[in-house]
């Protein structure tokens, strides 16, 4: 069995997830170190998007009304996730970007570490909460989902 096994089986699951698509269109991983494949990544288009964004849009309203308590236990559980499965997303990292797997493996604890630092924040949020900005108006700060963004992040 290929060392990139876990990996292909993942993009197999993904793929039985988003279901039979008319142009199913694949971009290839490869191992930079030794050209090897090790993962098949969906080529989203428009409709993917769409849906995506639908999706999110539904979960944001149940989301908008969860207590700081229940944001920061579910930020909580994933980063023991990571934690739980640090060797694999190291092994993982490894083979998808070629960094050495013991930097990889460094990273992890600093990945769950920074995820509980937020679940933390989602309790403590703060903010000038109140005040007289306007004589005879009392201002209140209140902080709250805006709904569903996108955002393109350049990496590398």
């Amino acid at each position: 069995m290929s060392q990139n096994a876990p990996l292909v089986e993942m993009t197999k699951l993904h793929r039985r997830r988003m279901g039979s698509r008319t142009r199913w269109r694949e971009h290839v991983r490869r191992n930079p170190a030794t050209s090897e494949v090790i993962a098949e990544v969906p080529c989203s288009a428009a409709a993917d998007v769409d849906r995506a964004v639908a999706a999110a849009k539904a979960a944001s309203a149940d989301w908008r009304n969860t207590t700081p308590q229940e944001r920061s236990t579910a930020l909580f559980r994933l980063a023991d996730i990571i934690d739980a499965n640090a060797a694999e997303l190291a092994a993982l990292e490894s083979l998808n970007v070629g960094k050495p797997h013991a930097v990889a493996g460094a990273e992890m604890p600093l990945c769950s570490d920074s995820i509980r630092f937020l679940g933390g924040a989602a309790r403590a949020l703060t903010a000038p909460a109140a005040g007289e900005y306007v004589a005879g108006h009392t201002s209140i700060v209140r902080r709250e989902p805006h709904g569903v963004i996108g955002a393109i992040a350049p990496w590398n």
